[in-house]
């Protein structure tokens, strides 16, 4: 007899799947508002297979942030590794990783994932990846301008995200690069 992997379902991957539908719907809906049956259907699957994967939707919503985190940083770490790391860069990388990944950005910023106690690791990483654009800004910038540039950094790319992918603006990339460069100096 052959037994199907837990991890597995007949289109594939479910814990995947689950993650890139549970995903979309945030990125649609712009919240959290969403049931496993939602999940379930739209994978087609039974609520109880979702189950298997993942206690509760606030657990798939963690799992999408903290996913999303990693590839940001992943993100940050090759710009940081390349041959001219910038901060313009690091900001435009952030912003294009909202438009592309709407659901994990919507999802990392969520209010609501801070308030769960149990989910202690959100804030954790959120918390490292700040310390990580700091240190970068530390880097080339004199002493008594690196807070301020980092929290003039975080503001401007973390409005423009949402702004954008809320249909509020559209900037190209120069307009972005050029703000960027003119707020950072």
């Amino acid at each position: 007899m052959n037994k199907r992997k837990l991890d597995t379902y007949h289109h594939g991957d479910l814990r995947s799947d689950i993650i890139e539908k549970s995903s979309s719907i945030i990125a649609k809906n712009g919240s959290l508002d969403f049931s496993i049956r939602d999940i379930s259907k739209l994978c087609g699957v039974s609520p109880a297979a979702i189950y298997r994967h993942f206690k509760t939707r606030n657990e798939i919503v963690v799992t999408i942030a903290l996913e999303g985190i990693k590839i940001l940083k992943n993100n940050f770490e090759e710009i940081r590794l390349s041959k001219n790391p910038s901060l313009i860069k690091l900001g435009m990388a952030y912003i294009s990783f909202a438009k592309e990944y709407e659901g994990f950005f919507r999802a990392m910023n969520f209010r609501q994932i801070a308030e769960m106690k149990e989910y202690t690791e959100v804030e954790t990483i959120s918390e490292q990846l700040i310390s990580y654009i700091f240190e970068f800004v530390a880097k080339g910038t004199p002493t008594n301008k690196v807070k301020m540039n980092t929290q003039t950094l975080i503001a401007y790319v973390h409005g423009v995200s949402f702004l954008s992918i809320d249909g509020c603006i559209n900037l190209k990339e120069k307009e972005i690069e050029k703000s960027l460069k003119a707020i950072l100096n």
